[in-house]
C-alpha cells in the first residue's frame, strides 16, 4: 500500500514498497514515463517515490470515460512491440506462453488435489494444448509486447485529457490482450462490450489484418491460467502465516481456465 508524504521540493509524494518479485516497478515506470505512468522521484529495488497525481480515482467509471485508458494502453503497448528483451532486461518476467507453459504445468498438478477428476481431466487437457493455442494465437497478428498485468479502472487517476496509470509491479512480457481481459472482465455487460470492441478497433488500427477477437478467445482460458499460476508464484513467496489467505486463489483461477475453454 502506497504511503503519501510530503517533502519540501517535491510537494505531495507516494512512497511504495514492494517485494522482490515486483522490485521492476520503478525501471518499468522510468522507461515507460510521464505523462502515462507517475512522475518517478527515485528508485531503488522494492522502493520507489513518486511525484502526486493531480485529478480524481477512475474507480467504477462507466461509459464513454473508458475509452481514453483503452487508447492510451494500447498506444504504449505497440510502442514496444519488437523490443521484448529491452523489457526483459529491465527485470520484467517473461509471461510469453512457450516460456509459462512448464510453470503453469506444475502448478495444475500441484494443485490438483483441490481439484474433481473431471476439472482435472479437463485442466491437462487444455494445458497440454498450450503450445497449439500459441501457434493459433501467433496467426490473429497481435505479438507479444509489453503488459501492465493489472489493467482497471481503480488504476487509472488524472482529469479527462491527462490520465495516469498506476501500478506497474505486475507488468511482463506476455500477450497485450490478457490486458483487456483483466480491463473488461469487472465491467458492466454493455460496457464490457463496448470496451472489448474498441479494443478491437484499437489494435486493427495499428495492426490491419489482425484478428483482436479471435485472439481474445483464444485466451481467455490462458489469462486464468497466468493468474492461477502468478497466485501460485506469489503463496510460495509469502510467510507460511499467510497461506490461508490465498490457497483458494488457485484452484478457483484453474476452474475458471477449465470453464473458459468450454
Amino acid at each position: 500500500m502506497p504511503i503519501r508524504g510530503r517533502c519540501a521540493r517535491a510537494g505531495a509524494v507516494w512512497l511504495k514498497c514492494a517485494p522482490d518479485f515486483f522490485a521492476h516497478e520503478g525501471a518499468i515506470i522510468d522507461a515507460v514515463g510521464a505523462p502515462l505512468a507517475p512522475v518517478l522521484l527515485a528508485a531503488e529495488p522494492g522502493r520507489i517515490l513518486l511525484a502526486d497525481i493531480a485529478g480524481e480515482d477512475h474507480h467504477d467509471v462507466t461509459g464513454d470515460v473508458l475509452l481514453p485508458m483503452i487508447d492510451l494502453l494500447v498506444a504504449e503497448q505497440a510502442r514496444w512491440i519488437g523490443r521484448d528483451d529491452e523489457l526483459l532486461a529491465l527485470g520484467l518476467p517473461d509471461r510469453r506462453l512457450p516460456t509459462i507453459a512448464p510453470r503453469i504445468a506444475e502448478v495444475t498438478e500441484s494443485y490438483a488435489d483441490d481439484l474433481t477428476r473431471s476439472e482435472c481431466h479437463d485442466l491437462r487437457r487444455l494445458v497440454d494444448r498450450l503450445l497449439e493455442r500459441t501457434t493459433a494465437l501467433e496467426a490473429c497478428g497481435i505479438p507479444n509486447t509489453l503488459v501492465h498485468g493489472d489493467f482497471h479502472t481503480g488504476n487509472v487517476r488524472g482529469r479527462p485529457g491527462s490520465l495516469v496509470i498506476l501500478d506497474w509491479g505486475d507488468s511482463a512480457v506476455g500477450h497485450p490482450l490478457t490486458d483487456e481481459l483483466a480491463f473488461t472482465r469487472p465491467l458492466g455487460a454493455s460496457d464490457r462490450a463496448a470496451a472489448g470492441a474498441y479494443f478491437a478497433r484499437a489494435w486493427q488500427a495499428l495492426l490491419p489484418g489482425c484478428d483482436p477477437s479471435r485472439a481474445a478467445e483464444l485466451l481467455q482460458p490462458v489469462s486464468a491460467l497466468i493468474g492461477a499460476m502468478q497466485y501460485a508464484d506469489f503463496v510460495d513467496a509469502i510467510e507460511p502465516d499467510e497461506y490461508i489467505y490465498h490457497l483458494a486463489d488457485v484452484p478457483a483461477l484453474l476452474r475458471q481456465a477449465v470453464a473458459a475453454a468450454r
